[in-house]
């Protein structure tokens, strides 16, 4: 997960080709992982797509960079020095705009009370953190590895990324989720990975944006089944909290990477009128 290096010349019609194959490969390759979920528990189903998925996912890229003369690191998947930082980094980011997305709920919808739930087992737990870190993997590998370097070359950062939010975008609305989830939501985060990769230049911290958002949402009980906390209405309408929520967590989210992407440029532009 090391820093992307100075751009690899490719002709547009190349990139074309190659990152739209990635993509159908990365539904192959979920499909065919995907039929392992039928054999295994339930519980633990998740964590083996997402692990298997994840390798599948690394071998058509190095294929890739293989047949391109590339390497590993020139799509940021090389473990630096400043990997970890960048993850620990990722992970803060993704908790704050969840906060940010809580509180403003809070006030703008309506009270809302958090409380303690059932304690987890501690294997419950790993099993979480475990399959959130791998289905995390397996998407970030799938969109903003390869597919967003080699787009953000081409036709550059904004063109890039709104292609990859995109297409991250359908790819969900083929799991079978609604067009409003998607729309608002994620839509919106992989408009927030994508900036966090493009300023960090690697994918370290959009993977732990990503990983923080879902435990976030999982401990709070958004996830189908109890967390570590609840959420209850307080003195709100339901009605009206399930109304402005998502637009809420909407605006934030693009708030976020849109701060993200400015606070790099103004960063980015210092550092060369620091060294000028």
């Amino acid at each position: 997960m090391s820093s992307y290096p100075d751009p690899v010349p490719l002709s547009r019609g190349r990139v074309a080709g190659h990152v739209g194959g990635f993509w159908v490969g990365y539904l192959v390759i979920l499909t065919v992982c995907g039929l392992l979920k039928g054999f295994l528990p339930p519980r633990v189903a998740p964590l083996a797509w997402g692990g298997v998925s994840t390798l599948g996912l690394l071998g058509m890229t190095f294929w890739l960079l293989r047949r391109e003369g590339r390497t590993a690191e020139m799509v940021g998947l090389r473990w630096s020095a400043t990997s970890l930082r960048r993850f620990v980094a990722g992970l803060i980011l993704g908790a704050g705009v969840y906060a940010i997305i809580l509180l403003m709920t809070s006030l703008i919808a309506g009270p809302l009370d958090i409380s303690r739930a059932v304690r987890p087992t501690g294997f419950a737990l790993l099993t979480v953190v475990a399959t959130t870190l791998a289905l995390g993997a397996m998407e970030e590998v799938g969109f903003r590895a390869y597919p967003l370097l080699t787009l953000v070359e081409s036709l550059g950062k904004w063109w890039g990324q709104l292609i990859v939010a995109v297409a991250f975008a359908l790819t969900h609305v083929l799991y079978g989720w609604s067009f409003s989830t998607v729309a608002l939501g994620v839509f919106p985060s992989a408009l927030l990975f994508g900036a966090a990769a493009v300023a960090t230049r690697g994918i370290a911290c959009p993977f732990g944006v990503h990983v923080a958002l879902n435990l976030c949402q999982w401990a709070m009980g958004e996830k189908g089944e109890p967390g570590v906390w609840h959420i209850t209405l307080g003195n709100a309408s339901e009605a009206k909290v399930a109304a402005l929520a998502p637009t809420i967590a909407f605006i934030v989210v693009s708030v976020s990477a849109i701060a993200v992407l400015l606070g790099s440029a103004w960063h980015v532009r210092r550092t060369s009128e620091t060294a000028a």
